[in-house]
């Protein structure tokens, strides 16, 4: 269905803002406390997004319509 490939695509650009957003100011912050605590924050970002992906497949699969929470999938692609 559309809506499901509109919503992956939008799902994957969120996650891709979030991604690189998170690893420039990692890098960009000397102190290591900090920096490890914004790479755990990227960890945490990949496994809550491999998660609602493999939920939003499953229920794809049966046929059903899901939304992905906003947070997670900014709609830029409708």
């Amino acid at each position: 269905m559309r809506l499901h490939a509109a919503q992956s695509l939008n799902m994957v650009i969120t996650y891709l803002v979030y991604f690189i957003s998170l690893t420039i100011l990692s890098v960009a912050v000397n102190v290591s406390g900090v920096a490890l605590l914004l790479f755990l924050a990227i960890f945490a970002l990949e496994i809550t997004d491999i998660v609602y992906l493999i939920k939003a497949a499953v229920m794809a699969n049966r046929g059903e319509l899901y939304r992905v929470p906003r947070w997670l999938c900014f709609r830029m692609i409708r």
